[in-house]
């Protein structure tokens, strides 16, 4: 053997190197199991510091297998299984549905092929069958040499999450179609270093101020340097308190169209706050408010024009004075509408020239009474044509009378005129003037013509006021001559009774004088009610008084020892002065004849009369009840049935059959009752 053939030397050569490296080998072993037991301390450290991990964490070698996992990975994906050396795709049940509607490949291949963490999101199927949404972030672990030594996988449960974002895209869907149909601005702006940033605007932003989104995208200084440059300090207000957190009503405002046009808007900022309450950013609503702000303005126009009217029609209702009138309207119209000057023209009957009747204005005192020929000038074109008229520029129409302008030191340059009406007739013209080109519109002549109506009216007003004024004057003459030469007539004629009646004395003539007598006390009576008419114009009187008066004439003549007690009841029936005549001679008789015969038997008697007014069943209109009392010995029965009567009974038959046309009645009730019913004056 070669053994045999060695020397002792060598062979103690020999035993002393293996001895070294059975010290070696025991050294190594001892140095394995050191580092066998730092590994195991370490992998249970580390075991430990996973399993704290809330997500689910696996260490996974190059060939898929599942190397480390912590306790969430085996509570929620292994469940009764064995995760010995298994593959990572049997324990997650990766399928290949992504959550999140995008297709993505294998996680690991991805971390293998790029060396770089890939993260996706699948549907997995947890070991209870429930599926679930999950994130899986796949990182790439390298070794000391830097090569890839194994990939670290974490799976977060993002099933929530993605619901949520689900329901936010949706959300976010419906918002867009929500902005998109409406007809407002929305804009949103977010606040960096205290300054606003705009980052959305809605379809709509169009519409409202002409520019696109696009635009506005591409220029973020649009808004400020253009839009609303027409009221840039109310705005800059405005976005300067929303910043500091004041929220403010609503500001309307004027814009600049992209067609260069002014625009009215309505501009509601709604600030959002962080938690520390700090602005972080404000969404808008911006509303074109244009057709309303000049709806809101042509109501106040027609207001004004409307307290205008009313102001014009109270003065006309509390005075008759027509220049007071003229001057109001004219007033009230210049102030209205803002003009140089204002005046009215009225024809001249009997030259057919139009007068200036009043005026306002430079130079008013010159143009009032100024009269032009007929048809000259504006106002004498519409005066004859009857129409109303709106010059824009006088330098071009030949109508317009260029003296004015000479006279009152004023360079007109737009007119307008309407005519003045009396019962469809022209009595003249109403007329404006001003120094600016295309003053007056449509709207202006409208208003003009309004009020050239009530003027119209005014002034026909105050001439029938004062015709009337003129014409009373003279019946009030004319009536008083009347009533003097009357009043006159009747004591002349009681005063030629009373001679006949003196020379009937004379002669003794008895029934002649006792005629006479009659007829004294029938002119007499006459002559009351003409005091009566007289004092009330000869319109209606109250038949009370009537009646009150007459009987008191009627019985003047009454004996001082004898003495007659009157009651006529009181009551509003009137009574028209022809009737007032008929009743008084009637009235005079009944209580002549009480006189004559009720009082043959006693010292006193009693007239009691009842006035009363009653309907017609089955036709329009009333009756008056006269119901004239004594308590004498009443008619004698050839007298009630109207088969005698005196002088006296035949006048009161008359009077009330042909004076009032009404139906006389007569009968004996403790005295003689008479009944009269005439109708009713209406």
């Amino acid at each position: 053997m070669n053994d045999e053939r060695k020397t002792k030397r060598e062979l103690i050569d020999e035993l002393a190197a293996i001895r070294r490296r059975v010290v070696e080998l025991e050294a190594l072993e001892t140095e394995y199991k050191r580092a066998k037991s730092e590994q195991k301390a370490a992998h249970k450290l580390l075991q430990a510091a996973i399993d704290a991990v809330k997500e689910p964490i696996m260490l996974i070698d190059a060939d898929y297998r599942v190397k480390l996992m912590n306790q969430n990975v085996r509570d929620n994906y292994l469940g009764s299984r064995e995760a010995d050396n298994a593959y990572c795709y049997e324990i997650s049940h990766q399928r290949d549905t992504p959550c999140n509607g995008t297709a993505h490949p294998c996680p690991l291949k991805e971390v293998y092929k790029s060396l770089h963490p890939v993260t996706v999101v699948h549907e997995h199927i947890q070991h209870t069958g429930q599926k679930c949404c999950v994130e899986i972030m796949a990182s790439p672990l390298f070794g000391e040499d830097g090569k890839l030594i194994g990939i670290v996988e974490t799976i977060r449960d993002v099933t929530e999450r993605i619901q949520i974002e689900e329901t936010l895209r949706e959300s976010e869907e419906r918002y867009k179609r929500l902005v998109g149909s409406v007809t407002d601005y929305i804009y949103t702006v977010k606040v960096e270093d205290n300054r606003p940033v705009t980052t959305f605007h809605s379809p709509a932003c169009t519409a409202v101020t002409g520019y696109t989104s696009e635009e506005y995208q591409s220029d973020p200084h649009l808004w400020d340097r253009k839009i609303y440059e027409a009221d840039r300090p109310a705005v800059a207000k405005q976005i300067a308190g929303t910043l500091l957190g004041e929220d403010g009503p609503p500001l309307e405002h004027r814009i600049i169209h992209k067609d260069g046009s002014i625009r009215w808007v309505r501009n509601t900022p709604v600030p959002r706050y962080d938690e520390c309450g700090r602005l972080i950013s404000f969404d808008g609503l911006i509303a074109d408010i244009t057709a309303r702000k000049q709806t809101e303005e042509t109501l106040k126009q027609r207001n004004r024009e409307l307290a205008l009217l009313d102001r014009v029609g109270r003065t006309f209702s509390s005075t008759l004075d027509l220049d007071q009138v003229l001057i109001t309207i004219l007033e009230e119209v210049r102030r209205l509408l803002d003009v140089a000057a204002c005046s009215l023209w009225l024809i001249d009957t009997e030259s057919g020239e139009l007068v200036c009747q009043q005026a306002n204005g430079p130079q008013s005192e010159v143009v009032r009474g100024w009269r032009l020929p007929p048809g000259q000038g504006v106002a004498g074109w519409v005066a004859r044509n009857g129409k109303g008229l709106i010059v824009p520029d006088t330098k071009i129409d030949t109508r317009h009378f260029k003296g004015v302008d000479k006279q009152i030191g004023l360079a007109v340059r737009s007119i307008l005129s309407v005519p003045l009406r009396v019962k469809e007739q022209v009595i003249g013209a109403l007329q404006m003037v001003d120094s600016e080109i295309n003053h007056f519109t449509a709207a202006d002549m409208t208003l003009l013509e309004s009020l050239a109506g009530t003027a119209g009216v005014a002034i026909e007003n105050a001439r029938l006021y004062e015709q009337a004024r003129q014409d009373a004057k003279t019946k009030a003459v004319l009536l008083d001559e009347v009533n003097h030469r009357v009043k006159n007539n009747l004591a002349a004629i009681i005063g030629l009774l009373y001679v006949e009646r003196r020379h009937a004395e004379v002669k003794e003539e008895t029934v002649y004088q006792a005629g006479v007598d009659d007829l004294i006390n029938r002119i007499y009576g006459l002559s009351v009610v003409h005091r009566l008419l007289s004092a009330s114009e000869w319109s209606p009187l109250p038949l009370s008084e009537l009646t009150s008066r007459v009987i008191d004439a009627a019985v003047h003549v009454t004996p001082p020892y004898k003495r007659i007690s009157i009651d006529v009841s009181p009551s509003t029936v009137h009574v028209t002065s022809k009737q007032a005549n008929s009743l008084a001679l009637v009235i005079n008789e009944l209580a002549t004849n009480t006189a004559k015969y009720a009082l043959d038997t006693d010292e006193i008697s009693h007239i009691t009369v009842r006035i009363t007014l009653e309907d017609n069943p089955g036709s329009a209109g009333h009756t008056i009840l006269f119901e004239f009392r004594d308590d004498g010995p009443g008619y004698p029965e050839e007298v009630l049935q109207l088969e005698r009567h005196n002088v006296g009974m035949y006048l009161v038959q008359t009077f009330v059959r042909d004076g009032l046309r009404g139906e006389l009645t007569l009968n004996n009730q403790l005295g003689a009752v008479t009944t009269i019913r005439f109708p009713a004056m209406e």
